[in-house]
């Protein structure tokens, strides 16, 4: 099923380099994919549906769900952030452990595994984590003043957006330079050799890959030169206003309720080490909405002000 979910293919695309074989068989990144300008065969999906579910079968990756503790008969606690929080140098789930009384998460890759600059471990403070967690609840998810603040990060994204996507462009633009250039480096070998020579045959089958790739750039460059991509804020003064007005308690809240908590908004946490900062996202749709509800009658949740009945917003992401 694994497979099925990741496979491009079934989306009517020939893809290449999508396995390194000479690394046991594991999957490149999708950077390095090479796709099919055009569809080659009938498809099963649209690429935005294989999209939509490659970004469901991520989520929580090799984490099991649920808030029971580890079922290792070594297992003496469970850690209330687990599963929420990843590494920014090396994309690792981190880790809880219990080191002098105190609970930290952990990201240690293998020696072969570890990405150049990563060092041996990565180490983080729950309780600093729990903290910005409170306040990103307390004052961008449930806080009075959400809808004002989220208007003025998107006021920011945008610009960021902007930036970013002029980069994508420029990249785009230099990779298919680079790749016309090879191809007329290519023609002027094939100038001068035997039609039939092996060498003449590689050298075309060489030019054929080049242009496949560089087609394949030509693509991107017109999905981006038609899709500025800059996010969109006419939903801001609205996106929150589903949600009651409240303040959480996350310090004394028993782990079952934060973790329902945190599921409930799907929160996902990315530790930077290099610049000590935490990014906290989080997801509001209705199933939010009916899963918080089942929340409001605990003792550590206080309902401020209730939004009137009847929203049922559509899944919002920040």
């Amino acid at each position: 099923m694994r497979e099925i979910l990741h496979n491009p293919k079934y989306t009517g695309h020939m893809v290449w380099n999508r396995r390194a074989s000479k690394k046991g068989g594991k999957n490149n990144p999708v950077a390095d994919w090479i796709l099919s300008p055009e569809p080659t065969h009938p498809a099963i999906i649209s690429p935005d549906e294989f999209a939509a579910a490659a970004a469901v079968s991520g989520h929580r990756e090799r984490s099991r769900g649920g808030n029971e503790p580890n079922r290792h008969p070594s297992t003496k606690r469970s850690y209330a952030l687990r599963s929420y929080i990843t590494c920014v140098s090396c994309g690792r789930r981190m880790f809880g452990k219990l080191h002098n009384d105190k609970i930290y998460y952990w990201c240690q890759p293998p020696d072969g595994r570890r990405p150049a600059g990563h060092p041996v471990s990565i180490v983080v403070r729950e309780e600093l984590l729990m903290a910005a967690l409170s306040e990103f609840f307390n004052t961008r998810l449930l806080g009075p003043e959400r809808v004002a603040l989220l208007a003025a990060t998107m006021s920011d994204l945008e610009d960021d957006t902007a930036a970013e996507h002029t980069h994508q462009l420029a990249a785009v633009e230099r990779q298919i330079a680079d790749l016309s250039l090879r191809q007329e480096r290519l023609l002027r070998q094939a100038e001068d050799a035997d039609p039939g020579d092996p060498f003449t045959a590689g050298l075309r089958q060489r030019y054929n890959d080049l242009d496949l790739q560089r087609r394949t750039h030509e693509n991107e460059r017109t999905r981006l030169t038609a899709n500025p991509a800059r996010p969109s804020t006419s939903s801001v003064p609205a996106l929150l206003e589903h949600l009651p007005t409240a303040t959480v308690n996350l310090t004394d809240m028993p782990q079952e309720t934060l973790r329902d908590l945190c599921e409930a908004f799907r929160i996902e946490i990315t530790y930077d080490r290099a610049g000590k900062r935490a990014h906290y996202s989080a997801e509001i749709g209705a199933d939010t909405l009916r899963r918080f509800d089942s929340l409001e009658a605990d003792p550590y949740v206080r309902i401020c002000d209730v939004p009137p009945a009847g929203l049922e917003p559509a899944l919002q992401r920040f």
